[in-house]
């Protein structure tokens, strides 16, 4: 997608093209606007992992939902969005929960049920209460007691809080130190683009961010600004009607239609002509209007339109 590009064309009667403009632009506008966001965000890290973690701040559940489908054609590999996978076939995934770890009597044991509950897909959160001095060591418990035995060895981490640099250098040390040098570590917690790339600098040692809010919300720049246009017209006849309208302010001696200079009239006819190619209407016959519109004294406005103002 290139500046200025159309990224929908849509050829219908004047009545039916204006009844699905609002539509249009709504569903362009928004899923553009977390693609978009999502694809900063990727960037940022650098090849690391990106998984969309945004729903339960998304703005409606259909944003959540379609949110979390343009935030995979942005680049991310996944989503905590459960209904997205059902629905669009965006691969679902996730880590336990801070509730999971309080509804048992202390953290290993919390620990040590999950890695047997998913002994292939356990992702530890390790932050409930001391990431360095109880919840790696309690993790690390856990990985020797019960998946060291089955012979498993890919595991992970969670932290969703602290200082996100130094904890992760640190868990690194500590899982390498134990032999679990394949443990994944991943964070979470109103993370961007920014707070990434911030990180990264820092030297945290993260295989993957969980993204939430500040992506689905595209918190830093809300809105996507699309713009549905009338380019052309087709006449009776057949002939495609391209149309540039200029004004002038008021007092200005010069024509709007001055403004049409050569270097404009090339512009316009590459953009026809692009447009038509896209259409399939290459070999149409094309005519070049410019309405001109002029202020009057009274307050009113006059509408001028010069047809066939020049040719390709």
């Amino acid at each position: 997608m290139f500046p200025k590009e159309p990224l929908v064309v849509v050829r219908a009667p004047a009545i039916e093209a204006q009844l699905i403009e609002t539509f249009t632009l709504l569903t362009i506008n928004h899923q553009s606007l977390i693609a978009t966001k999502a694809n900063r965000i990727v960037r940022a890290a650098k090849g690391r992992t990106v998984l969309e973690f945004g729903s339960r701040r998304a703005q409606g559940a259909d944003a959540a939902i379609v949110g979390a489908r343009a935030a995979y054609i942005g680049g991310c590999a996944g989503t905590a969005c459960t209904i997205s996978d059902e629905v669009y076939g965006v691969p679902a995934g996730g880590t336990m929960a801070h509730a999971w770890v309080q509804m048992f009597d202390n953290e290993y044991e919390a620990f040590k049920t999950y890695c047997q509950t998913y002994p292939t897909n356990a992702t530890l959160l390790v932050d409930t209460y001391n990431t360095l001095k109880s919840g790696i060591p309690n993790a690390i418990k856990a990985f020797n007691e019960v998946l060291k035995p089955l012979g498993i060895t890919k595991c992970g981490i969670r932290l969703d809080s602290g200082d996100l640099a130094y904890l992760t250098r640190k868990a690194r040390e500590m899982l390498d130190e134990a032999g679990w040098t394949e443990c994944k570590i991943s964070v979470s917690n109103s993370l961007d683009e920014y707070l990434i790339q911030d990180m990264l600098l820092q030297g945290a040692q993260i295989d993957l961010f969980g993204v939430g809010e500040r992506m689905i919300t595209a918190k830093s720049e809300p809105v996507f600004g699309g713009v549905y246009k009338l380019v052309a017209v087709e006449e009776p006849d057949g002939t495609i009607v391209i149309c540039e309208v200029k004004t002038r302010s008021q007092g200005m001696l010069q024509r709007p239609a001055a403004a049409v200079d050569p270097a404009k009239q090339h512009r316009l006819i590459c953009a026809a002509q692009g447009y038509l190619q896209q259409t399939g209407q290459s070999e149409e016959p094309v005519r070049f209007d410019v309405a001109e519109v002029v202020p009057l004294d009274s307050g009113r406005w006059m509408v001028h339109i010069i047809k066939g103002a020049f040719t390709a």
